[in-house]
């Protein structure tokens, strides 16, 4: 763990690389091209890069550029599209029916990730408490969605040991000790 710090903390400390929106557009490209074919889903849209001349955003300019249009204004259909898969029909829980806290408000996390390293992405949510009426907690478990290909998935959670029911707002995934998997 000592050396995957050192090795990040190396890499923070390297000079800036200088990549340009048009090298930030490929390398995004070549993720989408990995991602379609692992995931077995097409890619359904993207968001233009344009040059920020003025600050955007309250003084800030954006990596992103300026923020698209309201749905609709540009006159086309959304690039965006979302669809029920049966198979991930569980719930997420994050607090009370009325949010009454911010950290109610959140949500809870998601993780596209390859976590048994057979090229397909599968997927990891995490849930949080619900609350009853009473404000008594309901546990919930976290989910782990085995990838079978063709559009199947398989909770195998708790198999894998990643089941908990605790108080869950966000996930990440990524190699920490630099073993080229992902931890």
């Amino acid at each position: 763990m000592k050396d995957a710090a050192t090795r990040l903390r190396t890499r923070a400390q390297a000079p800036p690389s200088g990549f340009s929106a048009d090298d930030e557009l490929r390398l995004l490209a070549r993720v989408a091209a990995g991602v379609r074919g692992a995931a077995e889903l097409p890619f359904q849209g993207s968001y233009s890069q344009t040059k920020v001349e003025e600050p955007a955003y309250g003084g800030h300019a954006s990596a992103m550029g300026p923020p698209p249009s309201a749905p609709g204004a540009g006159g086309g259909p959304s690039p965006v599209r979302f669809e029920e898969v049966r198979a991930l029909s569980e719930k997420t829980y994050c607090g009370g029916r009325t949010k009454d806290h911010l950290l109610e408000s959140g949500g809870s996390g998601l993780a596209l990730v390859d976590y048994d390293g057979d090229g397909r992405l599968d997927i990891y949510v995490v849930s949080a408490f619900e609350l009853d009426e009473r404000r008594e907690r309901i546990p919930h478990r976290n989910a782990l969605y085995r990838n079978l290909g063709g559009g199947r998935f398989q909770n195998v959670a708790a198999r894998a040991g990643v089941d908990a029911a605790a108080w869950g707002n966000g996930v990440c995934a990524g190699d920490f000790n630099d073993d080229g998997l992902v931890d």
